[in-house]
């Protein structure tokens, strides 16, 4: 299949984990466990179909909360938005949210916060689209919700990965023509 059919996912361990088939076929995953905002720029160049590919969905952040403020993280987001490539359409999903019963964990608030700032970010480019899908993973408390994660708070159940990928590819198929081969599972 040719670079230019592709959608890249890149993020963190959300992404690496995230079954991108149920997406697309035509999907090429380089999520890593642990990485940050600033991680995905350092490495953003050591992807070679970037520049070719069909489409682009980032998920980070939520690893920066342990290294930086949300002031940071915003910076941070600032570099990343610049240096993506403006001739390829591309998804910036939100920071999702986390179940606050869960010691050491960031808080929504902050989460929410960051994330309206990098919508606010996205609107100045054109070929940036902004996907919120932490509000349909919240509970009435405004935390992630139990049956969406594994039971450490963050990370995903396959619940919450149907949810993330729903919102995801429904953002997709939204933005991308309708020949695209974009699949929202039910």
């Amino acid at each position: 299949m040719s670079s230019k059919n592709r959608i890249v996912f890149i993020g963190d361990s959300i992404v690496q984990e995230m079954p991108i088939r149920q997406i697309t076929p035509d999907g090429e995953n380089y999520g890593i466990a642990g990485d940050t905002t600033k991680g995905v720029i350092d490495r953003l160049d050591t992807i070679s179909i970037l520049n070719k590919a069909y489409a682009i969905v980032i998920h980070t952040g939520i690893n920066d909360f342990w290294f930086y403020g949300k002031d940071k993280i915003v910076d941070y987001y600032k570099i990343l938005l610049d240096i993506i490539p403006k001739n390829t359409t591309t998804v910036i999903n939100s920071i999702l949210p986390i179940d606050e019963d869960y010691e050491s964990l960031p808080y929504n608030h902050q989460i929410d916060e960051t994330n309206k700032r990098i919508e606010e970010l996205c609107q100045n480019h054109q070929h940036l689209h902004y996907c919120d899908s932490n509000s349909r993973m919240k509970n009435s408390a405004g935390y992630l919700d139990r049956d969406f994660h594994i039971g450490d708070g963050l990370h995903l159940s396959e619940l919450g990965y149907l949810m993330l990928i729903q919102s995801i590819a429904s953002k997709l198929k939204q933005i991308l023509p309708s020949g695209c081969n974009i699949n929202i599972p039910q």
